[in-house]
């Protein structure tokens, strides 16, 4: 695992149980309204997945930022770290709260992490009759 973080890698341990992590998600990953394994994989070397933390309700509209089409997922930091992942804070201009998940996740963790997604967002490509509750601040 360790072979796969770069150097300036750092556990962040406050980021931990139910505390939400916010994904991007797009069309070609989501299909009637469920998320495909791919959305947690990272294939980009030297980084890890990418998530913002939800500590303050803007964090939504930092992620939406310049990306209408894509819909808005979340999945709670305790399962990231029960299937190996390590979460580090790496603040962007504009997402402050935006953070990277290492090592990369092989298939068995991905669809652990897919069975624990709950949308924030939905966008219009998501139909109506595929959509659920949506997670609130």
């Amino acid at each position: 695992m360790s072979n796969d973080l770069p150097d300036w890698a750092i556990d962040d341990p406050a980021i931990a149980g139910e505390i939400r992590l916010l994904r991007r998600v797009p069309q070609a990953r989501v299909h009637q309204g469920k998320c495909e394994t791919s959305n947690f994989r990272e294939d980009e070397e030297g980084r890890g997945l990418s998530v913002t933390v939800w500590e303050r309700e803007a964090d939504l509209d930092d992620v939406r930022r310049h990306h209408d089409g894509f819909g808005v997922i979340c999945v709670a930091a305790h399962v990231f770290r029960s299937v190996g992942g390590i979460i580090v804070r790496v603040p962007l201009v504009g997402n402050l709260n935006h953070c990277e998940i290492f090592p990369r996740f092989t298939p068995s963790p991905q669809k652990k992490l897919r069975a624990e997604v709950r949308w924030v967002y939905y966008p219009d490509w998501v139909g109506l009759e595929h959509r659920g509750p949506t997670e609130a601040f």
